[in-house]
């Protein structure tokens, strides 16, 4: 048969074929009166017998092991950041900042983005009148799909994320930014499956001798 595991055809991660044989029985009757012979049989092995025959007792099914090769998985895919955007102007804290964010999340067990989004570097503030201006966030990126389908829990390497960056920097007395660049959820948090190894039931009774 087909290879087949819990009656679905397989071709990897283990399975089982069998094969059914049905035992060749020959029985020869000679009749003085009538002077005819007759046959029974198949294709495995044959048994003349004489008489009324022995009887025939192998094991009519045989099962063995097939496609046994490991079933591939989805090859992980790495986070990989976007590139970095241009240099705020230096404004009169004499900070310049730049961020960047993340071009496409990781995937299948993939490693995720580390690092930082935002770079800040020192610069020459030529400040005339200082006006002042709060800190203004972008609004949030939309969450990234789970990375896995089973056993999540509450790291990036198994949690949906999304981030936001600063749309406009503080100036002169305004409020400075604050509060998350990034946030976690945790999802598909259900116990991933124990793998089940193959275990035989019980044989069953043997058939009656059939000749």
């Amino acid at each position: 048969t087909d290879c087949q595991r819990r009656g679905a055809t397989v071709t990897c991660g283990g399975g089982e074929q069998k094969r059914t044989r049905l035992s060749k029985i020959v029985k020869e009757v000679v009749n003085s009166d009538r002077g005819f012979k007759s046959a029974v049989g198949s294709d495995w092995s044959a048994r003349r017998l004489a008489g009324s025959g022995a009887d025939c007792n192998e094991v009519q099914d045989d099962l063995r092991p097939c496609a046994t090769v490991e079933c591939s998985k989805a090859d992980p895919v790495d986070c990989i950041w976007g590139a970095w955007s241009l240099w705020t102007s230096c404004p009169c804290i004499g900070v310049k900042e730049r961020h960047r964010v993340i071009a496409s999340y990781a995937d299948s067990g993939g490693k995720p983005c580390l690092g930082p989004e935002v770079q800040a570097s020192p610069c020459e503030a030529h400040c005339g009148k200082v006006f002042n201006q709060d800190c203004e966030y972008k609004e949030w990126t939309d969450w990234s799909g789970c990375p896995v389908t089973c056993g999540g829990g509450v790291d990036e390497e198994t949690s949906s994320v999304r981030y936001r960056i600063v749309k406009q920097y503080p100036k002169g007395n305004g409020e400075k930014c604050t509060g998350k660049t990034k946030e976690l959820q945790p999802c598909h948090l259900d116990e991933c499956p124990t793998p089940l190894d193959c275990r035989w039931g019980p044989w069953s009774a043997y058939s009656a001798c059939a000749l």
